[in-house]
């Protein structure tokens, strides 16, 4: 992974949050949920809450794992409005990269110029 592909990956992440995060109805749910979403990417090897929480906020653990447990121990949404979500946002972006692939495959990498989405 290039230096490209990190430059900017935070504001990437957080506006992904925070299209994800009307799914998952009340805003109250908002913030444990990019914080739990931030904790799955992070490179640790336990990833359950309480291993994010002491690496994501070491100074307010105890807040932020009672939040987080909260979060996904009451899940009171719909997983389908979750999922759908999820694969409106994703989706198109797939979609681009199987378009480049296959441009690059049958017309080689200079093609992939000419038929690339905007990301």
């Amino acid at each position: 992974m290039g230096a490209s592909s990190i430059e900017g990956s935070d504001d990437r992440f957080s506006a992904y949050a925070k299209e994800l995060a009307g799914s998952f109805g009340h805003s109250d749910r908002h913030e444990p949920m990019r914080d739990y979403c931030l904790g799955l990417l992070m490179p640790i090897k336990r990833k359950s809450v309480e291993p994010m929480t002491a690496v994501m906020a070491p100074a307010e653990v105890a807040a932020k794992h009672q939040s987080m447990l909260h979060f996904v121990g009451n899940a009171p949404w719909s997983n389908a409005a979750v999922l759908a979500k999820v694969q409106a946002l994703a989706l198109p972006k797939i979609e681009a990269v199987q378009i480049e692939v296959l441009a690059a495959y049958l017309h080689g990498p200079e093609a992939t110029r000419e038929v690339r989405p905007p990301l």
